[in-house]
């Protein structure tokens, strides 16, 4: 979200002022001196005719507070010069308590400085955020389909916004649906989504329950897990097609290539397969879809509907 932001405020400052002068640095430990010049140089030089200046400096609160370089960035702040906008980048966890942050700080409590944080979203902000910005890219999302993405992409915003663009211009102004997302969106692999379908997949009812109660524990939304799991159906869904579709035993690497998914997603799709014929997939589709409204309809705790629908999956046997 800061990445984007500050991409935003440097297009709106060179929309503002077209001939401004936009200075990116960036702190270097052990070049205090050179950054010190280098600063001062950004915030009162600039070219013969700008008569604004954007800088940018990344992480120069890690400076010296004693330093020449902390130095020079309190007397700007306590004195900015008119034509200058000065943004300071933090992306690590400061440390208030250190004088030159807390130095900064008081300056922003006092009004002089104005102090943003970007904390990561929650999945329903996330799934908010994507909706907003599919408006803004002149392409809108079908019912539950913004969260189908944020739970193929997890909360990267870069990546979101970078999904987004491609879907709305792959539409055209037509609803965004769940299988242009399948087709066109590679999921990202980490490892507590795979645990968890790997568990469903092998029916691993203790498994898959000790997972979900972590992810409800770290805030995890229950429509998330619903849209992973959807996801995981389709996958599903499309393995069997392909494999009851062709004569003898394609590779994972030949069907990932067919359907246009991650080798990765193919190969432990193939470890499940046994236990899911086309029929038998539908019809959890169909009790997932059940489950998903009864999340919204009803008062029933989330982990005991998820969990009795877990137990119907640990129950399977080999599909014939």
């Amino acid at each position: 979200m800061l990445a984007l932001e500050l991409e935003r405020w440097v297009e709106e400052f060179r929309k503002k002022y077209p001939g401004a002068l936009v200075t990116k640095l960036e702190y270097e430990k052990g070049e205090d001196a050179a950054r010190a010049q280098a600063f001062h140089q950004a915030v009162y030089g600039g070219g013969l005719f700008a008569e604004r200046r954007l800088v940018i400096a990344r992480g120069f609160l890690k400076a010296d507070s004693k330093g020449e370089l902390a130095g020079e960035v309190r007397k700007f702040c306590q004195a900015p010069d008119a034509g200058t906008v000065l943004v300071l980048v933090e992306q690590d966890k400061l440390i208030w308590s250190k004088l030159f942050p807390k130095a900064m700080k008081e300056l922003g409590d006092a009004g002089r400085l104005t102090l943003r944080e970007f904390i990561p979203l929650a999945v329903t902000e996330l799934e908010r955020w994507v909706a907003t910005r599919a408006r803004q890219e002149g392409g809108k999302f079908g019912a539950g389909v913004a969260r189908l993405l944020v739970a193929h992409v997890g909360g990267n915003i870069q990546t979101l916004a970078q999904e987004v663009a491609k879907l709305s211009a792959y539409r055209a102004g037509a609803e965004i649906t769940a299988a242009d997302i399948d087709h066109l969106v590679s999921p990202v692999v980490r490892d507590d989504v795979f645990a968890f379908i790997d568990a469903v997949g092998r029916r691993d009812l203790g498994g898959a329950s000790k997972i979900l109660t972590d992810q409800f524990n770290l805030g995890t939304s229950p429509q998330s897990l619903v849209g992973l799991l959807a996801w995981h159906f389709r996958v599903l869904a499309s393995v069997r097609d392909a494999l009851d579709r062709t004569q003898g035993q394609p590779t994972p690497r030949e069907l990932a290539a067919e359907l246009k998914l991650h080798p990765f997603v193919v190969a432990k799709a193939l470890q499940h397969i046994p236990y899911y014929s086309a029929t038998r997939i539908a019809g959890l589709y169909d009790e997932l879809a059940t489950l998903d409204l009864k999340l919204k309809s009803t008062r029933i705790d989330p982990q005991i509907l998820f969990t009795v629908f877990l137990s119907k999956l640990a129950s399977l046997s080999v599909a014939r």
